[in-house]
Parts: structure tokens; C-alpha cells; sequence
């Protein structure tokens, strides 16, 4: 049988014809795991999982089941984007990752993708000190939430029928080392606290709390969050001998951060105050009877070689005690690591504690400090004194006046 040119165009152009809209009619299945840091014992459950054409004329969404499982069914045959989100709570964030964006900053620590994402958490495309001082002092100093959101996902481009599946990796914002596990939303705490020392404290009355380690620690950081009650208690500053030390006071919470930019670490020896909490303690403190600083969740610290540290603790508890008209005291004493002095100004001033040996030679100088009217509780600790006896002179310097108190001391 013969066919002329004509008959044969167009039975091609029918069997092209009939290729194209079957192939466009062609249904196909998506499907894939939303998994943390790309972990496969990491799935991410409750995410919403969006499939849609760069013309966004069509669009799919469905959400992953407690397996990070997702999948998309009737397919049409194209090029379409994957992208997700969440709101399931995040968490994992600590000052390791803030260690691994500095060290990645330096050139020092390589990231994976997945990685540069979580650390990008101002979400300019890149990672440098913003993000890094955003972590530290944004998050951990002042508590606040990440440009980027709480939750980064990777986003991917795939054409139905050529391949029907992709995993996506997820993190939350700034957890850069991947330790969080989406379905446990507690981790274990790591700081604890004793209280060694009790100091007996009236209404109206200045303090110096001493947060210190009961044992050496060589640490790159720390951040320290502790709630107190602010109806008794009114925190006027705090101070330390660490460099880059800052705190952010509210209502009721104080929050303490320490970072090492040096990345070396430092030696903290035990018993040295990490830093000292002052405080002036307010009409209502009678009420409270007892108060003492207590870390709360969220508390940590790392080692100098990037590890958490677990952390414990010492500092004072404050009782109420009735007041009195002593201008000053120290107790107990002999002194021991539990002494403390007071001071009774009944006006803006300065005051200077020096302790003589028998000989008349100055062995310490406890304290030389502008003091506001009031009465001052100030930890002496063991003073680095050998045993025997010695006198101590107080001069209070007021704008005209001054005066000077004599006594004995025994260790």
C-alpha cells in the first residue's frame, strides 16, 4: 500500500499529538522525609510541605507525618518547587553554636549546607558577626527571636516524573552543631547550686551576692539566667573581672553572658567569684524571710574545647534579720570564708576597710569604694591571712566629715 507525503505529516502530527496529551495527563507521586540536619533518626513531624509551579498557578500542600513522611499523590507531569515550615517548637540553641559560627568566621570549621543555614539567622545569605553577636547577645543576653524565624528548611526544585522523591533538611534557627531533637522539647539541666553561705540582711538594706564555681573550670562561656523576686529584692548592678561580661535585668529574671573571643578558654579557679550580683533589698523583703539566686532552665556553659560544661555552683542566702543602729560589724570573727562586714552610713559615702598586722603594717585592704547612704552587706570570704591577731582601721569620708572606727580581728 502507498501513502502520499501528505497522508504521512499528518498521521505524525496525530501520534505527536496524542504523545503530548497523554504525557500531560500523566499522574505521578512526590514524596519524601523532612528530617533535622538531614539526620535520618531525626524526622521532623508536623511540617507543612508546600508543592507548587513557578508560576504558582498550581499548588499542593500537605504536612509530615510523626516520620518527617510526606507525599504529594496526581501529580501532573512539570517543575516544581519544595519548600516548608513549622511551627512546632524549637529549641537545641546553646553557646556551641555560637563557638562553631566564630570558629567558621576564622576560617577555622567548615559548615554543611545545612549548617550555614541554621547559622544564617539574620537571613542576609551569609554568615559573619552579625549573626554571630545576634546569637550571643540577641538571644542569650536579651531574648530575642531571630530575623530568620525560629525554623530554617532547605528548599529544593524537582520535575515530576524524572524523580519522585527528595528529602529536606531542617534545623532550628542557630542550632548549628544539630542537637535538638524535634519530638523532646526539655533537655536535662546542667547547672546546680548550693548555697554555702547565709548572711543576715534587713529592709533597705545593699548586698553583694557572689556567684562562683565550686570547682575550676577552664571555660570558653556561659549564660546564666536566674529568677528572683522583685518585690523584695532590687537588682542594682553586676559586676566581674571577666572581659565582655554583660547582663540584661527584668522584673524578675536576671540574665548573664560570657563569651571568650579569643576562642582559648580561661581558667576560672573554684571559690572565685564569677561575678557579684549587687543588690538593695526592698520593704517587702521581711515577707520573703529567706532568698537565694537560683539558675533556671536554659542555663549552661561551654568548655575551653567547644564540649557543655555541668556546672555547679556556689553563693549566699540572704535572711531577714531585724535592723540595726551598728554602724559597723563584722561577723563572724574570727573570720572564716562565711565572714561578712556591715556598713551603717546615714549618708552618700566612702569607705575604706584596712587590716594592720601587730607590727602596724597594712596586710589587706578588703574594700575602698564610694557607698550610697544606707547599709551595706559586703562578703569578706577567708581573707588571705596567716593565723593571729590583727586590728582593722574603717574610715568613712563623708563630704566634711571624717570618721574613724578601730577593732580587733582574729583568724
Amino acid at each position: 500500500m502507498k501513502y502520499n507525503s501528505s497522508f504521512l505529516a499528518w498521521l505524525m502530527a496525530g501520534f505527536l499529538l496524542a504523545f503530548v496529551h497523554l504525557n500531560g495527563f500523566a499522574q505521578y507521586t512526590i514524596q519524601g522525609n523532612v528530617l533535622y540536619h538531614n539526620n535520618p533518626n531525626k524526622p521532623i513531624p508536623n511540617v507543612e510541605v508546600t508543592l507548587s509551579n513557578p508560576s504558582g498557578s498550581f499548588t499542593l500542600t500537605t504536612y509530615t507525618n510523626n516520620q518527617g513522611f510526606y507525599s504529594f499523590m496526581n501529580v501532573p507531569a512539570g517543575t516544581y518547587q519544595l519548600s516548608a515550615s513549622t511551627n512546632i517548637p524549637a529549641g537545641g540553641v546553646n553557646l556551641q553554636d555560637s563557638y562553631l559560627i566564630l570558629l567558621h568566621i576564622l576560617g577555622i570549621y567548615n559548615f554543611t549546607p545545612i549548617q550555614e543555614l541554621a547559622a544564617d539567622v539574620t537571613g542576609d545569605g551569609q554568615v559573619n558577626m552579625d549573626d554571630y553577636f545576634t546569637v550571643v547577645f540577641g538571644w542569650f543576653l536579651y531574648g530575642y527571636p531571630f530575623p530568620v524565624g525560629t525554623w530554617v528548611f532547605e528548599e529544593a526544585t524537582i520535575t515530576a516524573g524524572l524523580k519522585e522523591g527528595r528529602n529536606l533538611g531542617g534545623s532550628s534557627s542557630a542550632d548549628v552543631n544539630g542537637t535538638y531533637s524535634p519530638n523532646i522539647t526539655k533537655l536535662d539541666e546542667i547547672v546546680a547550686i548550693e548555697t554555702d553561705q547565709n548572711i543576715q540582711i534587713s529592709e533597705n538594706e545593699y548586698a553583694t551576692v557572689p556567684i562562683y564555681l565550686k570547682n575550676s573550670e577552664n571555660l570558653e562561656g556561659f549564660a546564666l539566667y536566674f529568677e528572683y523576686p522583685s518585690e523584695g529584692i532590687q537588682v542594682e548592678g553586676i559586676e566581674s573581672q571577666l572581659d565582655g561580661l554583660n547582663y540584661y535585668v527584668t522584673d524578675n529574671e536576671i540574665r548573664v553572658v560570657w563569651n571568650d573571643a579569643t576562642v582559648k578558654g580561661k581558667a576560672i579557679q573554684a571559690e572565685a567569684p564569677l561575678f557579684n550580683i549587687n543588690i538593695k533589698t526592698l520593704p517587702g523583703f521581711k515577707d520573703l524571710n529567706s532568698v537565694h539566686f537560683n539558675p533556671i532552665y536554659g542555663s549552661h556553659a561551654i568548655k575551653a574545647d567547644g564540649n557543655l560544661a555541668e556546672l555547679k555552683l556556689g553563693s549566699i542566702e540572704m535572711n531577714y534579720v531585724n535592723p540595726s543602729n551598728e554602724i559597723f560589724s563584722i561577723f563572724p570573727n574570727p573570720i572564716n570564708r562565711n565572714t561578712i562586714a556591715k556598713i551603717n552610713l546615714n549618708q552618700n559615702g566612702k569607705a575604706k576597710l584596712e587590716i594592720f598586722n601587730t607590727e602596724g603594717k597594712i596586710v589587706n585592704v578588703p574594700f575602698d569604694n564610694f557607698f550610697s547612704e544606707g547599709i551595706h552587706t559586703i562578703p569578706l570570704g577567708d581573707l588571705p591571712m596567716g593565723k593571729g591577731i590583727y586590728l582593722y582601721r574603717l574610715t568613712i569620708q563623708y563630704d566634711k566629715t571624717i570618721k574613724t572606727l578601730q577593732g580587733k580581728i582574729l583568724k
